[in-house]
């Protein structure tokens, strides 16, 4: 049996055709992976926005430190206080410093009852994301 060798291997179109296609879904993967990335993003910042006044409000009814306890955002960082205002200390979770907050940027919780008055939604965006975090007066943060 005679083998012709043009009949071997692989032609120049077939090698770049397949390389087009693998070109073709690892751009298609970055940019997923890419916008994955983001909304992971996101929603970690948000859920750290969240659990930050939860934690005030846990101290404020556990009466830590006989004190009322609130949230301060400042510059898209989150800082938890202890007293009726922020005064400039405090604990500091960082934040996105891009985000957009709608809504009250310092929230006090009362010690004992963890009642807050003063409280509404936080409206927080991003981008083409938005999150909402819905509080009441009575402290509650229904995220």
């Amino acid at each position: 049996m005679i083998h012709n060798s043009s009949e071997r291997g692989f032609t120049f179109v077939e090698i770049l055709v397949v390389m087009a296609i693998v070109a073709f879904f690892a751009v298609i993967g970055i940019f997923m992976s890419g916008d994955m990335y983001h909304s992971t993003s996101f929603q970690s910042d948000i859920n750290a926005l969240a659990t930050s006044l939860q934690r005030a409000r846990s101290q404020a009814i556990n009466n830590i430190n006989e004190k009322a306890h609130g949230v301060k955002i400042l510059g898209g960082d989150y800082i938890i206080f202890e007293g009726n205002t922020y005064s400039g200390s405090g604990e500091v979770i960082k934040g996105n410093s891009n985000f957009i907050f709608i809504g009250p940027d310092e929230v006090v919780f009362e010690q004992l009852s963890g009642d807050c008055p003063l409280c509404a939604d936080i409206t927080v965006s991003y981008e083409n994301k938005i999150a909402i975090i819905p509080m009441n007066i009575k402290g509650r943060i229904d995220w």
